[in-house]
């Protein structure tokens, strides 16, 4: 699930139950820049970056730490 408004974009991670994962995102699928560590308690995990305003595009990834 994705929502988006001016000013937050809230996703929900799905994945192993107790894992961490890394989140990053990026504008051109090259450069990453880390926005937080989660921990994915039962298996999904409700992410959030308040750093969307202004951006045109961005990408997110999620990295098993």
């Amino acid at each position: 699930t994705v929502k988006v408004s001016a000013s937050l974009l809230q996703f929900t991670l799905l994945g192993d139950a107790g894992a961490a994962y890394l989140i990053q995102h990026s504008t051109n699928l090259v450069n990453w820049n880390s926005l937080s560590i989660v921990t994915n308690a039962t298996g999904t995990k409700t992410v959030q970056d308040s750093t969307v305003a202004g951006q045109p595009r961005r990408f997110y990834r999620a990295l098993l730490q």
